[in-house]
């Protein structure tokens, strides 16, 4: 990977650049095309069509390519091009990510909701914030669409300039593992970074655990790095914090019982719970409208961002009691009576254990049972399930719940024609 300097000075060899794509279709006269082998296409194969579309620029992975010299364009080689991009895209948008607050949020599970409540929570603390994965991308109150929940390297970092432009002091950002693999966040400087958990999961493309673990990790392993909230409940998170604390990195841990931020009491009543928090700034409570033994983490891990971002601990409580809970993300709602609103869904195979789960905290005792699951495949949303549940003791189905879980929780889905369809990376 090229050094900041090293893609600094490669940039001011080209003429002046409004930025940079990796998409021919989006090419200009101001813009540069960065073309490179993908997962499934040469980007080098679309330098003639970049031309056509006047490219300011074409920067191009060097290796097992020859320039064609009847292509009359600024052209720049680079070896292993796809690991320097990221940096390279940094450089052409003035580096946006050094003016900014950066947190990166990684896990199998949660990340969605805790990057969305950070971002909530910062901008409700002051600092305007905008939201990078799974539910869009922006300003939380006119988020965009995005295709992959860590975008690639040069439409976040034209993200990034636009959001500082816009007047934003902070970004929530999920990085997930296909995007520390493929490199989409190199050249971000991540200030804060939030581990929720580790399970089984993408091993289609990672292949073993060790892989999957060894991509989430590089992001607390990352140059710059000021703090790191971990969650030490999960296994391959105290290993993390022991590495991470090796390092020198300042780390927060939270999910077990002596951890520096943990829930010393937690009181479920219907669709909310009450917390005591013991933290390292002190003492406090607060009530928030989730349910789920897994929200407890969810919201002592948001927690510690915030105190790790120097929020005051009054005003980070304050803040988290007015959370909700993301919008058309996994939340399954029972019909009345019960009323339970059901907390995020990341992953099929959990599905059963968190309706159990909150069925006993939540129904007086009632044990929910799952009869059936039709899953109907979305384009936009990802599977759209409806699951029909009873109690243990009783022959009659007497809930219906339905709920969006992401495309990540299943390795390869269905379309409605037939056609295998695998998750986006």
């Amino acid at each position: 990977m090229l050094s900041r300097e090293e893609a600094d000075a490669l940039v001011a060899s080209l003429p002046p650049l409004a930025g940079i794509t990796a998409d021919s279709r989006d090419v200009s006269n101001d813009l540069a095309f960065a073309a490179y082998p993908g997962t499934s296409r040469d980007g080098r194969a679309f330098i003639v069509d970049a031309l056509a579309r006047s490219a300011a620029a074409i920067v191009y992975e060097a290796r097992d390519f020859e320039w064609d010299d009847a292509w009359h364009a600024p052209h720049v080689g680079v070896r292993d091009l796809k690991s320097s991009i990221g940096p390279i895209a940094s450089s052409v948008y003035g580096h946006p990510s050094q003016a900014l607050w950066m947190v990166g949020v990684t896990g199998t599970n949660g990340k969605t909701s805790c990057a969305w409540w950070i971002a909530h929570t910062l901008s409700d603390c002051g600092r305007r914030t905008a939201l990078a994965g799974t539910l869009g991308s922006g300003f939380v109150d006119a988020l965009a669409a995005s295709s992959n929940t860590t975008p690639d390297a040069c439409v976040l970092q034209r993200s990034l300039a636009q959001w500082r432009r816009a007047g934003a002091e902070a970004v929530a950002m999920e990085v997930s593992s296909h995007g520390l693999e493929q490199r989409r966040v190199d050249g971000v400087a991540f200030d804060v970074a939030l581990f929720t958990n580790l399970t089984r999961d993408h091993l289609d493309y990672h292949a073993t655990m060790d892989a999957y673990g060894a991509a989430k990790a590089r992001l607390f392993a990352w140059p710059g790095l000021r703090s790191a909230v971990i969650n030490e409940a999960d296994a391959f998170g105290r290993e993390l914090v022991r590495r991470t604390r090796a390092r020198g990195t300042r780390v927060i841990t939270y999910g077990a019982g002596d951890s520096d931020i943990a829930a010393t009491r937690v009181d479920m009543t219907g669709a909310a719970m009450a917390l005591q928090l013991r933290t390292p700034h002190g003492a406090g409570s607060l009530c928030v409208p989730l349910a789920g033994a897994f929200n407890v983490h969810n919201v002592c891990g948001v927690l510690g961002v915030l105190l790790a971002s120097d929020i005051a601990l009054a005003d980070a409580l304050r803040a988290l009691s007015r959370i909700t809970p993301p919008a058309g993300l996994g939340w399954l709602v029972t019909n009345p009576p019960y009323g339970v609103r059901v907390g995020e869904v990341d992953r099929l195979r959990n599905l059963y254990a968190q309706l159990g789960n909150v069925a006993r905290q939540s129904c007086a005792g009632w044990t929910l049972a799952l009869l059936s699951a039709n899953a109907r495949l979305d384009a936009q949303l990802g599977m759209d399930l409806e699951v029909v549940l009873r109690t243990r003791n009783g022959g009659i189905p007497v809930h219906l719940a339905r709920g969006i879980v992401p495309y990540g929780a299943v390795s390869a889905s269905r379309s409605a024609d037939g056609r295998a369809s695998a998750p986006p990376t």
